[in-house]
């Protein structure tokens, strides 16, 4: 199954590489076909039914496919509310995994640090990204949604420094990966820059072959447990 995976992630950011030059499919059903495609390699690893780990996998294609429609209001709602339950999805499982582990002074100072610097960031972009946003909550889903990368971001960090294997080190890959994917998207989506669309599918690719890898080794580790 590894040589599976990363076969067809190979050919995948190949298509991506080559859809920058020729661009033989629309951007965003291609991104479609790509989460659709690992969500087939996840539900391989581990079944929904026992191994809540799929769940995030489940909701990357529906948010994809809320991309499709995303000149109207309640589409770009579906899409926030949809990614903002994949994110806390996805942090509920890395903070389950990593357990209890002891939390230093300096571990605060640097991810209360890295928390700040990147929250105003976040608002300092959000003026330009949140512009076609033409009610309050969608305006708050926005905000929601950054902050929640951010916090992803810093518990993938924590999770690879303290618990440091080839689980930790796929998944902050995949988590880095991914939130640059979706800076991508904002830039695409509220800056208009649709020449940036193909890059971003090669982030996701690249980012979704992690993600999976990391589900992988985790559902392998929980199995020789069990042994």
């Amino acid at each position: 199954m590894k040589k599976v995976i990363l076969i067809i992630s190979a050919i995948l950011v190949l298509l991506s590489w080559i859809n920058i030059e020729y661009a033989f499919v629309q951007s965003k059903i291609l991104r479609i076909i790509i989460s659709s495609i690992f969500l087939f390699f996840a539900l391989r690893v581990g079944h929904i039914g026992k191994n809540a780990g799929v769940i995030p996998f489940v909701l990357l294609p529906l948010c994809d496919v809320f991309l499709l429609g995303w000149e109207k209001d309640f589409i770009k709602l579906a899409y926030y509310v949809t990614h903002i339950i994949f994110l806390l999805t996805l942090m509920f499982l890395t903070v389950r995994v990593l357990g209890r582990v002891k939390v230093t002074i300096f571990d605060i100072i640097v991810l209360g640090a890295f928390l700040g610097i990147n929250s105003f960031i976040l608002l300092y972009l959000g003026q330009f990204f949140s512009i076609d946003l033409q009610s309050d909550i969608l305006e708050v889903t926005f905000y929601i949604n950054g902050f929640l990368i951010i916090a992803l971001v810093l518990i993938a960090f924590f999770f690879s420094i303290h618990k440091a294997n080839t689980l930790t080190s796929y998944f902050f890959l995949g988590v880095l990966l991914l939130s640059l994917s979706e800076l991508v998207i904002y830039a695409i989506l509220f800056m208009d820059q649709k020449n940036w669309q193909n890059i971003d599918n090669l982030l996701y690719v690249i980012s979704l072959f992690f993600l999976v890898r990391s589900f992988q080794e985790h559902v392998i580790f929980i199995e020789a447990e069990s042994d």
